[in-house]
């Protein structure tokens, strides 16, 4: 009886270096989202939206980076989920800036 062979994917050195920016990117979003949930009496609901979503989106940046890292960039969901989060995060930067729901300036 042949022995079956099974046969793993080689690990993806090049995704790795998507690993550094999941976590900056990662503590970044969820520090903004800790640190403007701080003042929740004081901001708006719009504000309140983006702060909820920043809590979101970064947690999902550092575990995806867990992920990719455990996996030898093997693993294509993490690498997914950390794509999607980071282009997610990005959309509500750039967004709530625009729309000056994101205050981008000190006090006036």
């Amino acid at each position: 009886m042949p022995a079956v062979q099974t046969s793993r994917p080689k690990p993806r050195f090049a995704v790795l270096l998507f690993v550094p920016m999941f976590i900056l990117y990662g503590v970044m979003g969820t520090g903004a989202g800790f640190s403007t949930l701080q003042e929740w009496t004081a901001i708006s609901s719009a504000l309140r939206g983006f702060a909820l979503l920043w809590l979101i989106t970064g947690p999902a940046m550092l575990l995806a980076a867990v992920g990719v890292l455990g996996s030898l960039g093997r693993h294509s969901p993490s690498l997914r989920l950390g794509g999607i989060s980071a282009a997610l995060l990005g959309m509500l930067r750039a967004g709530g800036s625009l729309t000056e729901i994101v205050p981008c300036s000190g006090p006036a």
